[in-house]
Parts: C-alpha cells; structure tokens; sequence
C-alpha cells in the first residue's frame, strides 16, 4: 500500500510539459511508495486518453468531470455517484440554453457535470438563474467564461478526499496540485500546490490556506510540490 497520494491536475499541471512530466516519471519510478491519481475537469474517458501515450506515467486512477466521475485501478467507482441525491441535468441545461448561453462540446460535459459557455459578467444572471431549480448543486466559475454545475456533494476536494480513503492514505500524506480556479477546493486538501504557472485565479482563491506556491511550472512545479511535502524523503 502506498504511504503518500498525489492528486493532481492535468492540463496545464501534469500535462503541458513533456521534459518535466519524465523528470517526474523518473522520481517516481523510484518511490514507488507514491500513488497518483489524476484529477480532471474533463471526464474520465477523455483525460485517460490524454495520458496513454505519456510512456510510464501510470496513474493510480482517474478523477473526472469536476470531481464527478471516480475510476479506480481501471473500475469506476460507481458508489460514488449515488451519493449526489435528486439531480436534473436536463433542467439545469435547459435553463443555461433558455438564457441564450452555448454548451461546451460533449466531451467535457458528464452525466453529473453541465458545461457551459457564460461570459463573467453575466455569471450573476446565470446563477441565480440554476439555484432558482431549487437542486442542490454547485456551481464553479473560472476565466475565460467557464461556468461550469456539478451536484452539491460532488466537487474535486470530496473526490480526493474519497479516494484517499479507498486507497487507505492518510490526508496528512495526500499531496493535491493544480493550475486554475476550479482547483481551489482541491488544494485546501492535504499538502496543496499551485505550480509556478498557476493563475492569478487560483491564488486569490487559496489566498487564506497555507499552500505551497512551487517557482518551477507545470509537472517539474508538482515535483517542486511533492519533494516540499516530503514525499521523497526516504
């Protein structure tokens, strides 16, 4: 069993960087006491294919569509989406399209996850436009115009928080990384890291946690992340 648990990001965290994701690869390949699992806005199936050919980095697992979707050494943790109670995806769609707002493309929406395309300054508009369905959801905003709902019991924090307990990995062993604003709640578990190009966003959002800001971007930024927790100490 593993004794420390990386949970990160992908795009722009993990990925985005070929050079620092083997340097990473490389520290892992010998501390194979380190677990990681992938913690995505895009689905599942998507972010699993974007890591099939990065050659020996295999993740753990897959957390997908916002902390919606959990895959675990290959099975889909289907308990997990049990726990989200009365949802209507399709009269949170309908009254997102009824504003006049575009979905985004069916790759990133989930059946736990409506995507949408909302410019800031109509986010007030959109959202009380979804709390007036009287579901219990949340909704996470991020730049440029994301506007993104998900189950209230659902979210990237409570899917790491989830899977450490599957996996038997204490939270003060759990490292999380990230990028962008829908990360915030994932950094505010365990030993948080915001990689050296992480968006103003993110950083106001986690401004009142101790998180880790790394200098170093991207994957080489989570390796920065994890050697700081101490993931690598023995």
């Amino acid at each position: 069993m593993a004794s420390w648990l990386l949970v990160s990001d992908a795009d722009d965290t993990l990925l985005g960087d070929p050079a620092g994701l083997r340097s990473l690869t490389g520290f892992l390949a010998h501390h194979r006491d380190v677990s990681v699992v992938v913690n995505s806005s895009r689905p599942v199936a998507s972010v699993r294919a974007s890591f099939e050919s990065t050659h020996g980095f295999y993740p753990k697992g897959f957390i997908g569509a916002l902390g919606t979707e959990v895959e675990i050494a290959g099975a889909r943790a289907l308990g997990w989406g049990s726990r989200f109670g009365r949802w209507d995806r399709q009269a949170i769609h309908d009254t997102l399209a009824d504003l006049g707002f575009e979905p985004h493309i069916d790759e990133y929406q989930g059946t736990h996850k409506v995507s949408f395309t909302v410019p800031p300054d109509r986010w007030p508009d959109a959202r009380r436009a979804v709390f007036g369905t009287r579901l219990a959801i949340r909704i996470i905003e991020s730049v440029p115009s994301n506007f993104d709902v998900l189950p209230r019991a659902a979210g990237k924090a409570a899917a790491t928080r989830y899977v450490a307990r599957r996996l038997g990995v204490a939270l003060d062993r759990v490292v999380t990384s990230g990028d962008s604003a829908n990360d915030a709640d994932m950094l505010r578990v365990g030993f948080g890291v915001a990689v050296g190009n992480a968006r103003f966003e993110l950083l106001r959002r986690v401004h009142d946690v101790p998180v880790y800001l790394a200098r170093l971007p991207r994957a080489l930024g989570v390796l920065e992340g994890l050697t700081a927790a101490g993931a690598f100490a023995q």
